[in-house]
């Protein structure tokens, strides 16, 4: 069998400061088969608290950070930059058309495809179509074969690319 080691979890910590101290923040990514999300957690006096974000998600919540925290400290130049590249982001996914339209009554598994995850021959799966050897997901950023069946994509929240034909039912 092979192994592979996967940095899964960075700390951050105050200059000298012991890694149980509670400002201390660990940044992780867990999976509970559904696929992986973040999970950013502290350990106050009252316990453990933890907020878990799809990775998706967590592109806009940085921007709006950012941008939060911009405005506070009167970076007008940089609220401009991080707007400009939200307008940018927005444009590029509608002029690309990254997607097809899907047959009719069906719906692709995942949209939110992005530059280069769909090179020359392949395409999505639809919703509710099985994974099969040979398909590729995408894990941690890189896209791997399947090895065996992984069953209906409905129950993936994972890119899940093939260059399978599309099914005729």
């Amino acid at each position: 069998m092979n192994y592979q080691t996967l940095t899964t979890q960075l700390t951050v910590a105050p200059n000298g400061g012991p890694i149980y101290d509670e400002g201390v923040t660990h940044v992780s990514i867990d999976d509970e088969i559904a696929g992986p999300f973040l999970v950013l957690t502290q350990h106050p006096d009252a316990g453990a608290q933890a907020l878990r974000f799809d990775f998706e998600e967590w592109d806009h919540i940085d921007r709006a950070v950012r941008r939060l925290i911009a405005e506070h400290d009167g970076e007008r130049d940089e609220v401009a930059a991080i707007c400009e590249d939200e307008y940018k982001d927005m444009l590029a996914a509608k002029s690309e058309g990254r997607l097809p339209d899907p047959p009719e009554g069906r719906q692709w598994h995942c949209t939110d495809w992005t530059e280069g995850m769909l090179p020359e021959g392949y395409r999505p799966l639809l919703h509710g179509e099985t994974a099969e050897p040979g398909d590729e997901i995408q894990w941690f950023g890189v896209w791997n074969p399947l090895k065996e069946s992984w069953g209906k994509t409905y129950e993936l929240s994972i890119p899940t690319r093939t260059t399978r034909p599309l099914p005729t039912t």
